[in-house]
């Protein structure tokens, strides 16, 4: 049920692709310094690469799906080309303490 007591079927990985492509005009957006200009949004290939990890991650956990997240990124799956990215979850160097101090 949503705020508005309907029922709603939520199709996570379709959601969390849509979202992801909202997030990504909302930067181009904040690039141009234009929040109403008209900008494209992800690649076609980079929704497809997104979309066909969304469907095959089956990680409850979390830490396999996010592992698969950063091989997709590090073999230069995405139009931005290859990246090894950090990611620290705990701890002095991890966002949150940097973010919260905690």
């Amino acid at each position: 049920m949503n705020g508005r007591g309907e029922k709603i079927s939520p199709n996570n990985p379709e959601d969390f692709l849509d979202a992801t492509d909202n997030m990504c005009k909302a930067m181009q957006r904040y690039l141009k310094g234009d929040p109403d200009a008209i900008v494209p949004g992800l690649a076609e290939a980079d929704k497809r690469v997104i979309a066909f990890i969304l469907e095959n991650i089956q990680d409850i956990q979390g830490s396999i799906g996010h592992q698969k997240w950063l091989d997709a990124i590090a073999q230069g799956k995405f139009s931005f080309g290859e990246a090894n990215i950090n990611y620290i979850p705990k701890g002095k160097d991890s966002w949150k303490y940097s973010s919260f101090g905690n």
